[in-house]
């Protein structure tokens, strides 16, 4: 049970504390203790449930060394000086009689007034640390007192002055002082534990993971759910910085919500390979922000797409589900495109990104807007590949009252207000829609509203192109303005023929997918990863995971060879071109198997004996093979 301990330093004081402390059922323990012990018997009155210690003189600064729990000073009262001083005046004898009062700081009342109250020189000496204990000491010798008093264990070590010395007298109203405050204390600690009780008890039955981080990021408290959340123990986690035990975490943001008031946000997480959605809030005190929670919730599939629907409908529609994270890459060239986009992310000026088509794009768009400020806004695409002027205008700007019987239809740009438009085929955009998003751009022109206003947006805009932009510039398919306008923030997403690591990810990633999906059990042979890992892949990503699904689905083998994958290869893509001497052929002519034998010959340089070795069959039936599909050496 919590309660107050008084240590008090001889029986005087115990025997006054014994009376006082029956009036008192907070307190658990009252007893003398001896300047040796005072360490160990502060430590088993916290065992024993002290949450507040009384204590006098040097024992209480011990004690405050000791434990971690308040300490409350027994502070001479001016009626104990007073007292004494009176019995000094007695013993001295002398009419105005020089009087020193010695001891530690802590156990001073205000003694300003004492030479006038008591008809006597009055000296104060106290101390604060060792050091200034000896200086005092010094003083003390030269100053020539007829008497010193002060505590008893301090008035010992003045007794080679030959000076004499008279111990102040306790009363019970220092202890009754000192009593009141640390029942004050205690009553106070028990408010707060009792709402800490309350607080923990309502946390852990949450079914939601909560941590609390302060200003700096780092991390003060955190629920039971949260321990099982991130696999670790509260002694592992707090007094840490939550971007060190939750490494996915996006840590821009936590500053922005830190340092500019946010009423909330939210985003998809990934915590020891399970979704969390993930709520952050900013802790306002006084109109500072002092912390923030963040609350963690395990979803599911299904959890994920209801709350990604949730997020739709609260913003119209247009969200960006992914983030950098999505993007599948161990390249280097990869790695510093996705810190530039990180920076390019912070800046509204329009944004060109040239690339193939595909997820890596398409996550990289929907990475900047989401590592942006503009997160919470919509997120909107559009084409304009296949559509006319006109129709380009009105997508991106809408049109007014006078069209479509009298409907006024919203373009893009205002549906992606606060947010983010990406604009993909930028190159078929017609020159007066360049020409207009020129001039949207610079002179924020707006768009008209049916009765003539003129509304005015706040819009980042990406456009995307699988050719550069330099080169659209050469061919005339952008104006000159347009050209300069988004030359200055471009981004090359690069082919996976500069990053053929990369390929080797995509393909394991796919064949995980598929495999459990289809509940198959294939893997590719080391031949036929690397054969996947040189192959051109003019479809980016999107061929890869097209092929393995394909492959995962017909192939009914378990190990997966090489000519397997040729073969299959040349099937689903027959119209590419092989070129090497005599080899060169279309193959929209061929039959599977003369495709694996071309690319087989073509591997192996025209080597039969190698052909032959790879394809597990005798030179001589590949000399057949080779007469019958017209193959010379």
């Amino acid at each position: 049970m919590p309660g107050i301990a008084m240590l008090l330093p001889n029986i005087e004081l115990l025997q006054i504390a014994g009376e006082i402390c029956k009036d008192h059922s907070n307190v658990i323990i009252c007893k003398r203790t001896l300047n040796e012990n005072v360490e160990a018997d502060a430590k088993e009155a916290v065992k024993m449930g002290a949450s507040v210690i009384v204590a006098r003189g040097t024992q209480a600064e011990r004690i405050r060394y000791t434990v971690d729990i308040p300490v409350v000073d027994i502070v001479w009262t001016a009626q104990e000086i007073g007292l004494t001083i009176l019995k000094a005046k007695e013993m001295i004898k002398d009419t105005y009689p020089v009087i020193g009062i010695i001891g530690l700081k802590s156990m001073f009342c205000d003694t300003v007034h004492f030479e006038t109250l008591f008809h006597a020189k009055i000296k104060t000496f106290y101390y604060t640390s060792i050091e200034e204990k000896e200086s005092m000491f010094k003083e003390v010798d030269t100053w020539g007192a007829d008497m010193l008093i002060g505590a008893q264990d301090i008035l010992r070590q003045f007794g080679y002055l030959n000076i004499p010395v008279l111990p102040v007298e306790s009363t019970e109203e220092s202890v009754r002082i000192a009593i009141s405050q640390a029942e004050t204390l205690f009553s106070n600690n028990e408010i707060k534990r009792r709402n800490e009780s309350k607080v923990n008890s309502l946390l852990d039955s949450m079914f939601n993971g909560l941590i609390q981080i302060d200003s700096t990021g780092t991390i003060v408290m955190m629920n039971r759910i949260t321990e099982g959340i991130l696999n670790k123990g509260q002694e592992e986690v707090l007094g840490k910085n939550v971007k060190d035990i939750i490494k996915d975490i996006n840590t821009d943001l936590i500053h922005q919500v830190l340092n500019s008031p946010r009423e909330s946000f939210s985003s998809f997480l990934n915590v020891n390979g399970r979704a969390m959605v993930m709520i952050l809030s900013p802790i306002m005190v006084d109109d500072q922000i002092t912390g923030a929670y963040l609350s963690l919730k395990k979803i599911s599939r299904n959890d994920e797409i209801d709350y990604a629907i949730q997020e739709a409908e609260r913003r119209g529609g247009f969200v960006a589900y992914r983030n950098f994270g999505d993007i599948c890459y161990t390249s280097e060239k990869m790695s510093r495109l996705i810190e530039q986009a990180k920076l390019y992310s912070q800046s509204n000026t329009p944004l060109m990104i040239e690339g193939q088509t595909g997820d890596d794009r398409e996550s990289l768009c929907q990475g900047i807007h989401n590592y942006s400020l503009r997160k919470n806004g919509p997120y909107v695409m559009v084409s304009m590949v296949g559509l006319s002027q006109e129709r380009q205008m009105e997508l991106l700007f809408g049109s007014g009252d006078e069209r479509r019987n009298s409907q006024r239809v919203i373009g893009a740009l205002e549906k992606a207000n606060g947010g983010t438009l990406v604009i993909t085929g930028i190159g078929f955009a017609a020159a007066s829609t360049q020409s207009a998003l020129c001039r949207f751009i610079r002179e924020n022109t707006g768009v008209q509203l049916g009765n003539g206003e003129i509304k005015l947006l706040d819009v980042r805009l990406i456009v995307t192109s699988t050719e550069s932009l330099l080169q659209m510039r050469k061919n005339n398919t952008v104006t000159f303005t347009f050209y300069y306008i988004f030359s200055g923030l471009v981004l090359r997403l690069p082919p996976l023929s500069e990053r053929r690591e990369d390929v080797v990810n995509f393909v394991n990633l796919y064949l995980k997918r598929y495999t459990q999906r289809y509940s198959r059990y294939q893997v590719l042979t080391d031949e036929a990863m690397d054969y996947l890992k040189t192959y051109n892949w003019c479809g980016s990503a999107l061929q890869i995971e097209r092929f393995i699904e394909r492959m995962v689905l017909t192939i009914e083998k378990r190990t997966i060879k090489k000519h397997i994958v040729e073969g299959l290869l040349q099937e689903m893509y027959p119209d590419e071109v092989f070129e090497e001497g005599n080899l060169a052929v279309k193959e929209e002519s061929m039959d599977a198997y003369e495709i694996l034998l071309r690319n087989t010959l073509l591997k192996n340089s025209g080597n039969r004996n190698a052909t032959a070795k790879d394809l597990g069959i005798s030179p001589t039936t590949l000399w057949r093979k080779m007469k019958k599909y017209g193959i010379t050496d």
